[in-house]
């Protein structure tokens, strides 16, 4: 299961990494900084926001000296006891037991199905690469709102909405049918999905794990997406799956 995110935040990562264990000022090249916005549609917003991602983990290395992956183990993983969560960089393995991602696509007038459970996921990088289990993910979010991973005012500007995508610093914010609001960020790669739903105070949590047959025109997106919101109304508002779809 790919969780894109999951660390949350990319751009609040890079804003408060300023200068490495040696003291030294972190300079980037170009004109593209970390959380700025470009473009004017949320499909642009977005691959903005993925891309910084990707910046952040730059930024976190050249800190450190380390890699994302050490740096996830000494500060998150290895705390919480994520023993299920890695960060893949450029190996296909998956940990065991996992299921299965499949792909299909057309090649001379006959449809093909191939397993593409195994692939490298370095294409997406920080953008959504991660690997976890549905009890990680639980143990993550739980411990992200319950004031574990930030200081309480990281943690509340980290889920202060951007107004166009209803996204804050890696986690976006959404209303449910009935009042109230969850905390979420959902992820995928090619076959995989991954749900990660939390309140605010931590109260009531949802993770899932999904597997199905991709293809190039995304055709189970809407069907996806439905039945995702029908499940968050049902756990989050009070049954109320009717009114949200």
């Amino acid at each position: 299961m790919g969780q894109a995110g999951a660390v949350g935040g990319g751009a609040a990562v890079a804003h408060h990494l300023t200068r490495d264990r040696r003291g030294r000022t972190v300079k980037t090249s170009g004109d593209l900084r970390v959380g700025e916005t470009v473009g004017q549609s949320q499909r642009d917003l977005l691959a903005v926001l993925l891309a910084n991602y990707v910046l952040a983990r730059l930024v976190v290395e050249k800190v450190t000296d380390r890699s994302l992956g050490e740096e996830m183990q000494r500060l998150i993983l290895g705390p919480l006891g994520l023993t299920g969560t890695v960060v893949p960089d450029t190996s296909t393995d998956v940990p065991e037991p996992h299921a299965h991602a499949y792909y299909r696509y057309e090649e001379d007038g006959q449809e093909k199905v191939v397993d593409v459970t195994r692939q490298n996921p370095s294409w997406i990088s920080t953008g959504g690469d991660m690997i976890s289990t549905t009890r990680d993910l639980a143990t993550f979010i739980s411990a992200l709102v319950g004031g574990r991973l930030l200081l309480a005012e990281l943690l509340a500007e980290m889920c202060t909405p951007e107004p166009k995508a209803g996204y804050g610093l890696g986690v976006f914010v959404q209303d449910v049918p009935g009042g109230g609001t969850v905390i979420t960020h959902n992820g995928g790669i090619t076959g995989h999905a991954g749900l990660m739903y939390s309140t605010p105070d931590g109260g009531k949590i949802l993770t899932a794990s999904l597997n199905y047959v991709d293809d190039a025109a995304l055709s189970m997106g809407e069907a996806f997406q439905k039945t995702t919101q029908r499940l968050v109304a049902e756990i989050f508002g009070g049954g109320r799956a009717a009114s949200a779809l």
